[in-house]
């Protein structure tokens, strides 16, 4: 209720050594803290704070604030083991160095697909994360992405010797393009090159 939230607001604001009413006007979003009033954003902290099992991580820096082109917003899927999940949430995805469009982060439309995506050098299976990632401008590439033509539609453990390991975002980036979208047969996947495109995340299975 709003006695609850205001006495955790005044625990916050004693935490940082300075009284609910002191905090300056940039600090309380749209509304004044001379009278009181909460901001949106302070309104925001306090019910995640009470939520126990509200497992989503929000980033510390999303693509918008670090001054990347912002575009389109979807929730992608991206699976992992056991170990490296956890790892995943608390500080980010890590590059890959293998794939069809070489180097990257990659994501399924959906948490079952990333069951057969999910086949590569650089994969394992036990942890579905659910990703909400900014797209930027996408680029739309064939079936075999950056890898040699001849490595698609071969069995996949056969494909995984020729696909490409090198690192294609330079390239793509300096042509104006923040990701990546192509189908190798199995479905469709985006591939992001810099982890601050994702904005949030959480375990779905």
């Amino acid at each position: 209720d709003t006695d609850e939230a205001l006495e955790l607001a005044q625990l916050r604001a004693t935490k940082q050594d300075k009284p609910l009413n002191d905090f300056d006007e940039s600090a309380a979003g749209n509304e004044s803290a001379a009278d009181g009033n909460l901001s949106q954003e302070d309104c925001l902290e306090i019910f995640l704070a009470a939520q126990p099992d509200y497992n989503e991580t929000p980033m510390l820096e999303s693509s918008s604030s670090s001054g990347h082109r912002s575009g389109h917003v979807r929730t992608l899927y991206h699976q992992t083991s056991r170990s490296a999940g956890p790892k995943i949430l608390h500080g980010g995805f890590r590059r890959g160095h293998v794939g069809w469009c070489g180097g990257g982060i990659y994501f399924a439309l959906s948490a079952g697909a990333t069951y057969h995506k999910a086949v590569g050098v650089d994969s394992a299976h036990g942890f579905i994360i659910e990703a909400k990632v900014d797209l930027g401008r996408t680029k739309h590439m064939p079936a075999y992405c950056t890898s040699s033509r001849g490595c698609w539609g071969i069995p996949v453990q056969s494909a995984i010797r020729c696909i490409d390991r090198s690192y294609q975002g330079g390239r793509f980036q300096s042509q104006g393009y923040d990701s990546v979208y192509f189908n190798p047969g199995d479905g469709g996947e985006y591939m992001i090159w810099d982890p601050r495109r994702v904005i949030s995340m959480r375990r779905v299975r």
